[in-house]
């Protein structure tokens, strides 16, 4: 079991909440949660995205950042209703975008590194050919190896 399924079902034991009481409280608060992902969440075959862990917590009245597994009392700063309303259903959507665009723009970055790095390693191979009075690389290798097999 993950963190999450763990603390999930630690803290419904503790508050003594069922999962069906997350689906009534879902349609109270017109979110789209049915007791298939309650179910899914609770046996730790799936987790939930942010947003509905935060759901969850303010159900708990447990901090939402304890609940997603991260190193803190899980009652300092329980969630709430009142918060998770002023939060945009697309917040997490953002954030994704965000992390993605960052994910994106470093591989481009690493491409180019490895390209530099291709590059420089031919210029080598072009210097080494040169000395040696060779005029392709590679026949610089079949002549390095011709030199090894007499």
């Amino acid at each position: 079991m993950t963190d999450f399924t763990t603390r999930l079902n630690q803290a419904m034991e503790l508050r003594n909440i069922k999962q069906i009481d997350f689906v009534k409280a879902a349609q109270d608060h017109g979110v789209k949660l049915g007791r298939s992902h309650i179910s899914q969440y609770v046996s730790g075959k799936t987790r939930p995205r942010r947003d509905i862990e935060r759901f969850l917590a303010a159900v708990l009245r447990v901090n939402a950042d304890w609940l997603a597994g991260e190193s803190v009392p899980f009652d300092d700063d329980p969630e709430t209703f009142a918060k998770i309303e002023h939060v945009s259903p697309d917040a997490d959507f953002e954030h994704i975008k965000r992390v993605e665009q960052n994910s994106s723009i470093q591989n481009s970055e690493h491409i180019e590194h490895n390209n530099e790095l291709a590059e420089i390693e031919q210029e080598q191979d072009m210097e080494a050919a040169a000395n040696n009075n060779v005029q392709d690389p590679r026949s610089l290798m079949c002549h390095q190896v011709s030199h090894r097999n007499p």
